[in-house]
């Protein structure tokens, strides 16, 4: 009974940092999976066709706050089933998966949680024909961590029974072909989903697929990486590769892309410890880490500056935006950049013709919206407001923006061909710098 409090009390640690995280903040990527999990639910709004569809359902019916309790309940389940599978303590293998430096990255992103969840849900019942089912859900929830299921399967078994291996397959496709004609019914295309997950995730031109990030590789796995060396093993090491390889494939670094070497790395070092206190020493200060120090360092507010751009916004029109996910989250209607760039004369031309623009300062991305010069220079209107300024006089009315492309096929055909064309000039190119990447979208990459 004593473990099983210290058990819940970790998960109820894990959620409250989530709300504290989240107090004071719009965060960016569970916005973005909200409002595409209200479209599909049939509520016409803002949605980003690259989200993975079972993570935005769930955050379209229960909201960001509602979506981490429930996935945080379902891991807390899938860790037990799974560490009564390998023989280790659910504290122990719990605390190695959600150390404290990895919980901001964890709270941020969206459906890390929810993928892992199922991944090891999957992998404590793999002997079951309905395995294939759950491995579904993990692609379906973020389908970057279709690359570890493979780590999962029962291979030898399959070779005893081959049915079993049909089960799983039938299993995995039957959810993945129901989500094929859904996309087809939503956005005109079967694969729109997956063409621009990997659009917008691919290299740019001149980019070469960089390096580790080993700050950001150790400041999202520490101490779990420290512990697991003296229990790694081949399996561990092959899946530590591909996890740090589609950590590094996406244009642009992020500590979360890192949070797939804590699958191995965990197993590896709850099986060499045996100490039971370990595990609570560890949870303890795991807690003590994350609410006085990590905390901290992670508390900077943003509602206040979105909200008061959204004040400052008014009207019924429609704002081009660096920050476009929080501004539509809460409450503007707003369009990425990427969306008027096509149009004759580009975003300037765009904003000349009626558009009017929200720019958030200290962005970046993309550089030429922050450069207060060029609207002066091309005669547009400023309205400055401190930390952003407003360009343009125009107002183009909401209805039917965010409609998806006239020629679906067309289009992601399109895209098909630019990804491969980024993919051999990323093979070819020695290019250190990620940041020459021109993805458009790369601020709310999802990989």
């Amino acid at each position: 009974m004593k473990r099983a409090r210290l058990y819940v009390a970790y998960v109820f640690a894990f959620v409250l940092f989530a709300f504290l995280f989240w107090r004071n903040k719009i965060p960016w990527d569970p916005c973005a999976y909200m409002l595409t999990g209200k479209h599909l639910l049939g509520g016409y709004t803002y949605y980003e066709a690259l989200r993975a569809p079972v993570a935005s359902l769930l955050y379209g019916v229960f909201g960001i706050y509602g979506f981490f309790i429930v996935s945080a309940a379902l891991l807390a389940c899938a860790v037990y089933v799974y560490s009564r599978k390998e023989g280790v303590r659910p504290l122990l293998l719990l605390t190695l998966l959600l150390p404290a430096l990895s919980w901001p990255y964890y709270v941020e992103g969206g459906s890390e949680i929810l993928a892992l969840a199922f991944l090891l849900i999957g992998a404590a019942y793999s002997e079951r024909p309905w395995a294939g089912q759950v491995f579904s859900l993990v692609f379906l929830s973020r389908y970057i961590y279709a690359f570890f299921v493979p780590f999962f399967l029962p291979w030898r078994t399959y070779a005893k029974n081959p049915r079993l291996a049909l089960a799983h397959l039938v299993g995995f496709l039957a959810p993945v072909l129901l989500w094929s004609a859904v996309q087809w019914a939503v956005y005109g295309h079967p694969f729109a989903s997956y063409i621009d997950f990997a659009y917008v995730n691919a290299h740019s031109p001149g980019t070469a697929i960089k390096p580790p990030r080993f700050d950001q590789l150790l400041g999202a796995t520490l101490p779990t990486t420290a512990l697991a060396l003296p229990g790694l093993d081949l399996w561990a090491l092959l899946f530590a590769l591909v996890a740090i390889y589609t950590a590094v494939y996406p244009a642009t670094p992020w500590y979360r892309f890192y949070l797939p070497l804590l699958i191995p790395l965990s197993v590896a070092a709850a099986r060499w410890i045996k100490n039971e206190r370990f595990a609570v020493v560890l949870a303890l200060a795991n807690v003590l880490l994350a609410f006085f120090v990590v905390y901290p360092a992670h508390s900077w507010d943003n509602a206040g500056i979105y909200t008061s751009m959204v004040r400052a916004m008014g009207g019924n029109c429609v704002y081009v935006s660096n920050v476009w996910v929080p501004l539509v989250c809460a409450g503007a209607y707003a369009l990425p950049p990427s969306a008027v760039e096509s149009l004759q004369g580009g975003y300037f031309g765009a904003l000349e013709r009626g558009y009017r623009a929200a720019v958030l300062l200290g962005v970046g991305h993309p550089p030429y919206m922050e450069d207060v010069n060029a609207y002066r220079e091309k005669g547009i209107p400023l309205e400055h407001h401190g930390r952003f300024f407003l360009a343009g006089n125009g107002c183009i009315p909401p209805e039917g923006v965010w409609d998806g492309p006239k020629n679906p096929w067309q289009f992601y055909s399109g895209r098909l061909q630019e990804i491969m064309k980024r993919w051999l000039s990323s093979l070819q190119s020695e290019a250190p710098n990620p940041f020459t990447a021109l993805n458009r979208f790369a601020r709310s990459s999802e990989t």
